[in-house]
């Protein structure tokens, strides 16, 4: 822990007994202007109030506790609260970003398992299948209802929901159709040929 500058600690010393000749000599209900008139942090009034140093009298108004004075020792117990404090946020919150990213990884290794060739989106379904907006999100809520294995929904590290199809389901439900697309067109293809073929004979 870097040791106080002699400044830093006068000026916090010169902050505290300021307060204290304020509480002694006057009634003051509101000590949250003394930090900004002093330029010191506002959590000194917290601090003081936790080690009884300051307290509020029968009528309301804060008073500085005449067993212990305004000195240097109490200047160095802030500051080494204030600075354990901050050693436990910096490791919290390295914590809490070192759990955003296993968070970030496990959604990036679902979404790269979602990205199979047997999962498929929405948008990537209505282009394959050539189904219109409405109908896919038809089929998504029949397969809520359903509960069905066919339709997974995870979420994404901004929490939207995540939809993929199983693609041999969609498979069953719309290649048939396509098949019977493609036979038909072929059947056409044929036919034309055909009457092309019998009016160059005669």
């Amino acid at each position: 822990m870097r040791k106080p500058s002699k400044s830093t600690t006068s000026h916090y010393l010169n902050f505290l007994k300021d307060l204290e000749y304020e509480l002694n000599s006057f009634n003051h209900k509101n000590i949250a202007r003394f930090p900004i008139k002093h330029s010191v942090t506002k959590a000194w009034p917290s601090f003081l109030i936790n080690k009884k140093i300051i307290y509020k009298d029968n009528y309301g108004c804060y008073r500085w506790n005449e067993k212990i004075p305004a000195s240097i020792k109490i200047v160095s117990q802030f500051r080494k609260e204030v600075a354990e404090k901050n050693a436990l946020n910096k490791v919290n919150n390295n914590e809490l970003i070192n759990q955003q990213k296993i968070n970030f990884n496990q959604e990036d290794k679902k979404e790269k398992a979602y990205n199979r060739k047997d999962w498929i989106t929405i948008n990537a379904a209505k282009e394959f299948y050539g189904k219109s907006e409405t109908t896919i999100r038809n089929l998504v809520r029949k397969l809520k209802t359903e509960n069905n294995p066919a339709l997974q929904i995870g979420k994404n590290i901004n929490g939207r929901d995540i939809i993929r199809f199983n693609r041999n389901y969609l498979d069953s439900i719309y290649s048939k159709t396509q098949q019977e697309t493609i036979v038909k067109n072929e059947s056409k293809q044929e036919l034309g040929l055909i009457r092309k073929f019998l009016k160059w004979i005669y």
